[in-house]
C-alpha cells in the first residue's frame, strides 16, 4: 500500500496539539520531543502509554472559547498537499463528500441562504442559522445545544425554511458570508444599498445627483468586486500576477454574518503552467471542520485549474488557531489508531468551461476507500 503523505500531515497536527497540551507531569517526555530526541509519533505513543491509553489522562485543562465547549489548541502550522499525487480527502474516517462539494458549488454561486443546501440534504450551516434565529427572535429561549428541545426546534426550523419562502428569506440568510465575499466583496454596504434602492424615486435621484455635482462626489453604485471572476481572468491573461487573492474575511461586514469567515483568504500562484493555492484559516476545528476545508480548497484549486487550462499542483493550508474541542477527545484518539488508505482521485467533467458550470454530476471523487464514520457534535 502506497503511503498517504497528505493525510499524515493532518495526523501530525493532531498529535502536536495533544503533546503541546499535555499535563505538567509529562514535561520530561514533551521536552525530549522539543529537543528532537523523540519523533512526534514516539512522543504521542509514550504519552498515551503513560496515561493508561486514555487521552483525557494526558491532556491538561482546556482553554475557554466562544462556544462554551472548550478547546485544546496550538497556534500556527502549515500543511502541504501535492495534488499531482491524488485528492487529499481523509481516509482515517468517512467524510461527507457530497456535502463538501455542494457547499463549494453554493459558495461559487454567491448564495448566502441555506435553503438550497437544505433541499439537497446538506445541513452544515443549519446549527449556525438556528442559533442566529434564537438569538434574534427568541432571546429568552436558552435551549441547550443538541438537547431534545434543540433537536425539536431544529426540525421545526428546517420545515419552515423548506415550506415558507418568506421565512427562509429572512432566517435562512446567513448574512454576507463566503459566497457574498467571493462574488460581491464590498457590495453589502447598507448606506450604499439604501441610496441605490431610492434612485428610482426621481425626486431623490435629482437631489442626489445635484449633491454629487455640488461636492464633486463620484457615485459608482453599490455593487462590489467579483473576486473569483477577477482571479480566474488574471490566470488566463496574466498568470504571473502576484495579486491573485480572494478575501472571505471582511471586517466591515463581520457584524452582519452569523459566523465570520474561518478560512479568511486564499492566494493563487502559477509556475510552469501549474496552479497552486495557499489558504489562511484563522480558526481550525481539527476534527469536524478542517477535513472539509482541506478537501474543499483542493477541489476548488483543481476546478480553477481546469477552467484556466492549467494543471493543479499544490494546496498549502496555513493554520492559525488549530484546536480540538473538548468533546472530541475520544473521537481523535480513535482516529489516531487508524492507518490512512491511499488517496482517492478527483474527476472533473472535461466539457466544463466556466467555474459556475460545475455541479454534483460534473465533479466526482473516485477510488475513495476509508475507515468507518466517527461522529462528533458540532459547537456553535
Amino acid at each position: 500500500m502506497s503511503r498517504n503523505y497528505s493525510e499524515l500531515q493532518y495526523l501530525r497536527v493532531l498529535r502536536r496539539i495533544v503533546i503541546e497540551n499535555a499535563k505538567p507531569e509529562f514535561k520530561e517526555t514533551v521536552e525530549k520531543y522539543q529537543l528532537g530526541e523523540l519523533s512526534i509519533v514516539e512522543t504521542y505513543n509514550q504519552l498515551l502509554e503513560a496515561g493508561d491509553n486514555d487521552l483525557r489522562n494526558i491532556l491538561d485543562n482546556y482553554s475557554n472559547d466562544r462556544t462554551g465547549t472548550g478547546t485544546y489548541k496550538v497556534f500556527g502550522d502549515v500543511m502541504k498537499f501535492d495534488l499531482t499525487q491524488g485528492f487529499p480527502l481523509l481516509t482515517t474516517k468517512k467524510i461527507f463528500t457530497r456535502g463538501i462539494l455542494e457547499e463549494l458549488f453554493w459558495f461559487i454561486s454567491g448564495s448566502t441562504n441555506i435553503r438550497p443546501l437544505i433541499f439537497k440534504n446538506v445541513d452544515i450551516w443549519n446549527p449556525d442559522a438556528l442559533k442566529a434565529y434564537l438569538r434574534l427572535s427568541e432571546p429568552t429561549n436558552k435551549i441547550k445545544l443538541h438537547s431534545d428541545e434543540w433537536n425539536d426546534k431544529m426540525n421545526w426550523f428546517i420545515t419552515n425554511i423548506k415550506e415558507d419562502e418568506e421565512f427562509a428569506n429572512k432566517w435562512g440568510n446567513l448574512g454576507p458570508v463566503y459566497g457574498a465575499q467571493w462574488r460581491n466583496f464590498g457590495g453589502h454596504d447598507q448606506f450604499k444599498m439604501s441610496i441605490e434602492n431610492n434612485l428610482n424615486d426621481m425626486e431623490f435621484r435629482n437631489k442626489f445627483e445635484q449633491l454629487c455635482n455640488d461636492y464633486h462626489l463620484s457615485w459608482g453604485g453599490s455593487k462590489g468586486v467579483d473576486q473569483l471572476k477577477e482571479v480566474i481572468e488574471k490566470l488566463k491573461t496574466n498568470p504571473n500576477d502576484r495579486r491573485m487573492l480572494v478575501f472571505s474575511y471582511n471586517p466591515n461586514e463581520v457584524k452582519d454574518q452569523v459566523l465570520p469567515a474561518c478560512h479568511a483568504f486564499f492566494q493563487l500562484y502559477t509556475k510552469n503552467n501549474e496552479l497552486s493555492c495557499m489558504m489562511y484559516q484563522r480558526s481550525c476545528d481539527m476534527f469536524l471542520g478542517l477535513p472539509f476545508n482541506i478537501a474543499s480548497y483542493a477541489a476548488l484549486t483543481c476546478m480553477i485549474a481546469h477552467v484556466t487550462g492549467l494543471k493543479a499542483k499544490e494546496f498549502i493550508h496555513i493554520l492559525g488557531d488549530a484546536h480540538i474541542y473538548s468533546n472530541h477527545v475520544e473521537q481523535i484518539q480513535l482516529q489516531l489508531t487508524k492507518d490512512p488508505y491511499p488517496m482517492p482521485t478527483l474527476w472533473l467533467d472535461p466539457s466544463v468551461k466556466n467555474i459556475e458550470e460545475f455541479n454534483i454530476d460534473k465533479v466526482k471523487i473516485k477510488n475513495y476507500k476509508c475507515h468507518e464514520k466517527i461522529s462528533g457534535e458540532v459547537s456553535v
